[in-house]
């Protein structure tokens, strides 16, 4: 989501759109319920702090989401720790240097530059045997990322190539417990024709679930506006039904500001609307750190109460193997 602010007002309107496709029909995929995840930390991931953010809100993670890029080996001791604490690892996998900000020519991965490291990285992940979800290169129809299209030419087609080749790779070390997550942004940025998040889809045979990263900006001295979380999705939504029905949908990123409304009810609504009119959503990631804007659940103790008293129950569980059906039979350690 790095530098989205600055594309906020050539967008906004797009958040206003009313689907005319139906977000109320019942969840295609069993079992009923939500997964619940938190980002919170990078490499190596601080379980401490998640553990605490969990005894705050009486809500475990079942899944726990990283980021990392491509001066990294596969995570295997951050992925077997997320394991022993009875969660799923989520690895947002991002094919740049972040430091020194050095960038990847995407061409450059297409014709086998970086062939070396990644055959490396799927035979560790093929080794590390549980399945694990492997969001890459997300956020590809916004323009600060080096793979998005922006960036390439205006040309989706250049990311789609990069995504089967490094997806090619992994299937030939048959590292089949990887779970591909494809995880554009809830709005394109800019919302122009060859930046539609549709061209960069690599085909069904190489995505287990379809994501979306949304968030509500509110105001600042910067501007911006609050938008309700069942504007931020509804479209989104609708548009992965139609086009992507076999495939189950996670908020890959999501959460919301404090500035220009109410967080507390925008958490509320947003738990509440999950549940009653956006069923598929079946794995739900916060974005809990201060950053651009305090995203965290305990910016403010009644924003945490609220979402403790929202995800009460079962169905937004902490429990990923209840979702093992849609996770290529994930069992958390001890119970396999």
């Amino acid at each position: 989501m790095n530098n989205i602010i600055r594309s906020l007002p050539k967008i906004l309107s797009v958040f206003f759109f009313v689907s005319v496709l139906s977000v109320s029909r019942p969840a295609a995929f069993e079992p009923p319920g939500c997964l619940w995840g938190l980002f919170q930390s990078n490499t190596p991931v601080s379980l401490e702090s998640i553990n605490e953010t969990e005894i705050l809100t009486g809500k475990k993670a079942g899944m726990i989401m990283f980021f990392i890029d491509w001066s990294y080996e596969f995570p295997a001791e951050d992925c077997a720790n997320i394991i022993q604490y009875g969660s799923i690892p989520h690895v947002t996998w991002e094919p740049w240097f972040t430091s020194g900000k050095k960038s990847l020519k995407m061409d450059e991965i297409i014709y086998g530059r970086y062939d070396t490291y990644i055959r490396k990285w799927a035979q560790d992940a093929k080794e590390f045997k549980y399945p694990f979800f492997l969001r890459m290169g997300h956020e590809m129809n916004g323009d600060w990322y080096p793979w998005s299209a922006a960036k390439n030419g205006y040309n989706a087609a250049v990311y789609v190539k990069m995504f089967r080749h490094v997806h090619d790779i992994f299937k030939e070390q048959g590292a089949d417990n990887v779970i591909w997550v494809w995880c554009p942004m809830n709005a394109d940025f800019p919302d122009s024709p060859w930046n539609g998040f549709a061209k960069y889809y690599p085909g069904d045979e190489y995505v287990d679930w379809v994501g979306m990263d949304a968030y509500n900006w509110g105001k600042d001295q910067g501007g911006g506006i609050w938008i309700p979380f069942d504007r931020l999705v509804q479209k989104r939504y609708g548009e992965f039904r139609k086009l992507y029905p076999a495939k189950p949908i996670m908020l890959g990123e999501f959460g919301s500001g404090t500035g220009g409304g109410d967080k507390v009810e925008w958490i509320r609504d947003a738990f509440n609307a999950i549940k009653d009119s956006f069923p598929e959503i079946k794995a739900a990631v916060w974005f809990n750190i201060k950053k651009e804007r305090d995203w965290r659940i305990q910016s403010s103790p009644a924003a945490a109460e609220a979402f403790s008293e929202s995800t009460k129950g079962d169905y937004y569980s902490s429990d990923p193997d209840k979702f093992g059906s849609l996770m290529k039979n994930f069992k958390a350690a001890g119970r396999r």
